[in-house]
């Protein structure tokens, strides 16, 4: 098509298919911005839901908030939608463009080379040509001139006859050389007309034919390119409408009611309302400007809030907080007495690594803290208990029984345990049944058994660890043998 009929046009083609090429890169260049734009939109979504997700826990109970929340958790989809579109625009569309401008540019550029050789190939035919034509011009003006020379010289009678007949020669040299100039130049003519035919109607319409190959594969995949990113685009409300029919769901079966239902089972204290306010006699005024030595009741002011002020969910969950952060940091307290307890009892035997007096000062102290907290622990406890219906746990055993007990003996000594259950007979478990171990233990010191229910242990054994109740005591076995040994006196494998 093009070869036939845009033969002369090739300047005009090879301007068409560099405006063309301008194309592709202006095309990369908006998929590019368009990129860039996807992705700040997306950061600002992020950045949007990010600075309203942080809502309390409490205040996702209610509809109205949970529906807010949905919302913002389908902003931050729609945020990761754009991100990933603008991920497969770059991988689908980008590349492929520019990838397509790089080949477009290499095989115009081969194809033009290919046509430059062409080109001057033709031109150097009619060059060659245009010699031997300027050749064979010069032998005929030579010819003629020759003849006309010998046709005066022979009608010139004062010629000698020699001298004619060496015109004669001349000129007939002179024809000889422009028929051969003829049949040169005829040879060339038609040289150049074989090399002129092949020039117009086999190479340069095949170099047009790859130029048209070359343009309409540009334009076929630059409008396939442009399609993919249509169709990329066309998917993110098919992505979108799961998020948001679940909030159209959501807010439809909103219930105010219930709400309001959920706030009173929250807020709501228990306590009566207030009755009639009951008349009652003033009191005696006290003769002679004293007091009435009336004693009242004591009022005593406990050292820890126990929140009766608020509702009872929020002060169950108040009593539970406190209760987890005093046992946080008592395990903490109670594994550095403990690390205090074996470095005071290493120096207490070999006084040349340290003074375990001064070991001992540090423990004072750290036993009064662990004292307080669990006095403080056990009235949460205790509180906790009461608003449950459940019984008070046991009282908390001191820690600075055990530091008393050291001063007085190299090894440590805890308070002196519970008795070990005694069976009354009345249970339906057979005599042989042992209460299975959670973990086992290494014994750290030797102890020796001082209340009845505790078992005597050796440094180094591993025994079997059956309960810990948080006492500072635990019921360990030995074969068939059990019995109760201080915790710091083991370490847990």
């Amino acid at each position: 098509m093009w070869g036939t009929d845009l033969w002369d046009q090739y300047d005009v083609v090879c301007g068409h298919l560099d405006t063309r090429l301008e194309q592709v890169k202006k095309v990369s260049a908006f998929v590019k911005e368009r990129m860039k734009v996807e992705q700040d939109y997306a950061k600002e979504l992020r950045k949007l839901s990010k600075s309203y997700c942080k809502m309390k826990t409490e205040d996702t109970k209610f509809a109205s908030t949970e529906c807010f929340s949905l919302l913002v958790a389908q902003t931050e989809e729609v945020a990761q939608f754009h991100d990933s579109f603008s991920t497969k625009i770059q991988g689908d569309v980008y590349d492929a463009l520019r990838k397509l401008e790089k080949d477009q540019v290499k095989e115009k550029k081969a194809t033009m080379n290919d046509a430059s050789k062409q080109q001057s190939t033709y031109n150097s035919a009619l060059s060659a040509s245009d010699k031997v034509k300027k050749k064979y011009e010069s032998a005929q003006q030579d010819a003629d001139n020759s003849l006309s020379a010998y046709q005066k010289a022979d009608a010139d009678m004062k010629l000698s006859r020699a001298a004619v007949e060496k015109i004669r020669k001349t000129s007939e040299t002179k024809a000889a050389e422009l028929d051969d100039a003829r049949i040169s130049y005829q040879g060339s003519v038609e040289e150049t007309n074989r090399t002129q035919h092949a020039h117009f109607h086999t190479n340069m319409p095949e170099i047009f034919l790859q130029l048209q190959q070359l343009d309409e594969k540009r334009t076929r995949e630059m409008c396939s390119h442009i399609e993919c990113f249509a169709k990329l685009e066309g998917e993110l409300p098919a992505l979108m409408t799961e998020s948001q029919n679940k909030i159209v769901s959501r807010c439809q079966s909103v219930k105010p009611e219930e709400d309001s239902r959920f706030l009173v089972e929250e807020m709501r204290s228990g306590q009566p309302i207030p009755g009639d306010i009951v008349v009652e006699d003033a009191p005696p005024v006290p003769r002679h400007g004293k007091k009435s030595s009336t004693p009242g009741p004591i009022q005593t002011q406990s050292t820890c809030d126990l929140f009766e002020s608020l509702p009872p969910a929020k002060r169950r969950k108040k009593l539970n907080s406190k209760i987890s952060d005093l046992k946080s940091s008592t395990k903490k307290e109670e594994a550095e007495l403990t690390g205090l307890n074996k470095l005071q009892t290493v120096y207490a035997s070999n006084p040349s690594l340290g003074d375990a007096s001064v070991v001992m000062q540090k423990i004072q102290p750290l036993v009064a803290r662990i004292d307080s907290m669990n006095e403080e622990l056990y009235r949460y406890q205790c509180a906790l208990a009461q608003m449950d219906g459940k019984d008070a746990p046991p009282p908390p055993v001191s820690a600075s029984s055990a530091t008393e007990s050291q001063t007085v003996s190299e090894e440590p000594r805890e308070p002196c345990p519970p008795p070990p259950p005694v069976a009354d007979g009345s249970s339906n478990w057979d005599d042989d049944f042992q209460e299975p171990a959670t973990s086992r233990c290494r014994v750290l010191y030797d102890f020796a058994p001082n209340n009845p229910g505790e078992i005597a242990v050796s440094y180094g054994e591993t025994l079997d660890l059956i309960l810990d109740d948080g006492s500072g005591w635990i019921t360990v076995r030995r074969g068939v043998e059990e019995g109760y040994i201080p915790l710091s006196y083991v370490e847990m494998l």
